[in-house]
């Protein structure tokens, strides 16, 4: 990891583990990811029914096959955008800043760039 991104990384990481308890943590997960706002909330509307249906459609209607994707990735949580809920399950729409990609247990350092998702937020009582 000698690349100016995975120093970038590395020392993004050492920063965040020095930093006061608030400091947001590298979180790892199976997520959607789209290239805009618009393209996350779309695929919020449509989530319910079938999932790879759901990105097949905003992608199509985007007339971008990469508009959504579903990806193992390693990303910093951004902004909350709003909150959609399933039968199944609640999902909160949020920026994500994508660090890198994780296959096994490594993850892959990419370019860091700004995209949209859908996390599952538990809804488990206290």
């Amino acid at each position: 990891m000698n690349s100016p991104i995975g120093l970038a990384i590395v020392g993004l990481t050492a920063l965040l583990q020095a930093a006061p308890a608030q400091a947001t943590d590298i979180e790892t997960s199976v997520a959607p990811v789209c290239d805009t706002q618009q393209h996350v909330e779309r695929l919020a509307g449509l989530f319910a029914y079938n999932t790879k249906s759901a990105v097949h459609a905003v992608n199509f209607e985007a007339q971008n096959p990469r508009a959504c994707a579903f990806a193992s990735v390693a990303f910093l949580r951004g902004a909350r955008i709003g909150m959609v809920r399933t039968q199944e399950a609640t999902f909160e729409i949020v920026e994500v800043l994508i660090l890198g990609t994780v296959s096994g247990d490594t993850v892959m350092a990419a370019k860091p760039a700004i995209y949209f998702s859908l996390l599952k937020i538990d809804e488990r009582g206290v």
